[in-house]
């Protein structure tokens, strides 16, 4: 993979306090097929009682659609839960894809939400008879708040993280407006997975594609980033929202996951500069990158990145030729992000007036970099804000937004897509 770092700003003035953006590129090379690894997924599937009727229905025929898009060397498996787990069929190439197709068929809605039990025996399943060479899946699909088993992400998410650990990724699909949004992306990273929201189930079919043809293409795995700030350095703070551990206020741990062939995938980092007196290039620490290169033999690589800026006595009247553009308008972009949630978290609180203003914000700060597509949602919402119309719904839009922004990918979807 090519690793890049494009700067907002490469020169800071003496004695004054700095913020530099740097923004870290990551770019996948094009996956052949004959060179990906082989996948065994396994779909965890809600069959519990608001699953009943057309939900359940479209979602059995995503299912269907997963089956025959998986290739001879793909394996998949189906689990469904409600208060019980069972497995409806077992970790398989399913060459007879509309016999596999009838035993999905005959799956019936039942009671409650035992999410974490249907996780568990698909990491059972893959655990035990899951390939080591393969990329091994867990696609969770639920439309509700799990009510049995482990409910919290607290409780629940550190068992993720462990099987991640042991090379078993999780994603989560939500639909509609009754599950916890919040969860499901929390498992999600704790899985090094994706998370998506569909309006309704009738978009599910369009969400198992993306997901499987993501693995289906997935170039390198276990992208992990680590950020060491120097002593130039006050504070490291990272702006996309991938999982992070603080170490201290200078060094990070950044999560990252898989690239998919071709994808770039990126990284905001600020560097709190202290004012200094030095007229000299001035170190602001290390950028490290590690990954697992998965097309043909599987290999680690690692790299090392210097991280350094130009410091002048002024500024004035001095055009910073290796500024980047790119760099700024994330930067910029991460300031919208920002508001966005923001909005979001007071309209969720009730405080519509407030939000309202924090979107109109947003959407301005949208509009100058030229994207009119969140102009147009953000507008609308402060529309039902000021109406005190705000629903769940779009509640939910705006968190997957925000998610799919952070994290360089798209997670929502309705019926006007």
């Amino acid at each position: 993979m090519k690793t890049m770092l494009k700067y907002a700003k490469t020169l800071i003035a003496r004695n004054t306090d700095e913020a530099v953006d740097v923004l870290v590129e990551v770019a996948a090379p094009e996956v052949k097929g004959a060179e990906r690894p082989a996948i065994d997924a396994v779909a965890v599937i809600d069959r519990s009682g608001s699953m009943a009727g057309g939900p359940l229905a479209a979602v059995k025929d995503a299912v269907k659609q997963l089956l025959r898009f998986a290739g001879p060397s793909d394996r998949i498996a189906v689990v469904v839960f409600d208060d019980e787990v069972e497995t409806i069929l077992e970790l398989k190439h399913h060459s007879d894809v509309e016999a596999a197709a009838q035993a999905v068929s005959r799956v019936r809605s039942g009671g409650s939400t035992n999410l974490s039990g249907g996780w568990l025996k698909a990491l059972q399943i893959l655990t035990e008879s899951g390939r080591p060479d393969a990329l091994r899946r867990i696609i969770v699909l639920t439309d509700g708040h799990a009510n049995v088993g482990l409910t919290s992400a607290d409780t629940f998410a550190p068992h993720v993280s462990t099987a991640r650990a042991g090379g078993v990724t999780t994603s989560c699909i939500g639909f509609a407006d009754g599950y916890d949004e919040a969860f499901l992306a929390a498992v999600a990273d704790a899985g090094s997975g994706n998370d998506y929201w569909c309006a309704g189930s009738d978009q599910a079919a369009r969400v198992f594609t993306q997901e499987f043809a993501g693995l289906a293409s997935v170039a390198s795995q276990n992208l992990e980033v680590s950020v060491v700030g120097s002593e130039a350095v006050r504070k490291v703070k990272i702006r996309h929202e991938f999982p992070t551990v603080d170490i201290d206020d200078r060094t990070k741990r950044v999560t990252m996951g898989d690239v998919y062939g071709g994808e770039t995938r990126r990284l905001l980092v600020t560097f709190k500069v202290k004012p200094t007196d030095a007229l000299a290039p001035l170190d602001l620490g290390r950028i490290s990158l590690s990954w697992v290169s998965v097309i043909g033999e599987a290999v680690m690589h690692s790299v090392d990145l210097p991280v350094a800026v130009t410091v002048l006595p002024t500024l004035d009247g001095i055009d910073d030729d290796g500024a980047s553009q790119e760099a700024v308008e994330m930067a910029e972009r991460m300031q919208a992000e920002r508001n966005r949630r923001l909005g979001r978290e007071l309209a969720d609180a009730g405080h519509y007036d407030e939000a309202a203003a924090v979107f109109s914000v947003a959407a301005g700060q949208f509009a100058r970099l030229g994207l009119q597509e969140d102009v147009v949602l953000l507008s609308t919402d402060v529309d039902a804000l000021r109406t005190h119309s705000w629903s769940p719904a779009q509640s939910k839009k705006q968190f997957s937004r925000s998610r799919g922004t952070a994290k360089g990918r798209r997670f929502d979807y309705d019926d006007k897509d």
